[in-house]
């Protein structure tokens, strides 16, 4: 479970940012407690599930300096 302290949950940044992704598409390995403001992990995603253009290769080369 990931949540955001209580804290914390009044900051106006905060407020700010869970407003602006409020209709952001969640994806189907998250869920997503908008009214407890927490999320949980139910799968790790696989490679299909990323949306974003990443070359592995060259994560790899970084990290293996």
């Amino acid at each position: 479970m990931i949540s955001i302290a209580e804290k914390s949950r009044s900051s106006q940044h905060v407020k700010d940012i869970l407003e602006k992704n409020a209709a952001t598409a969640v994806p189907k390995w998250l869920e997503v407690n908008h009214d407890k403001v927490e999320g949980k992990v139910l799968a790790m995603p696989e490679r299909s599930d990323i949306d974003f253009d990443i070359n592995e290769t060259l994560i790899v080369e970084l990290y293996s300096k």
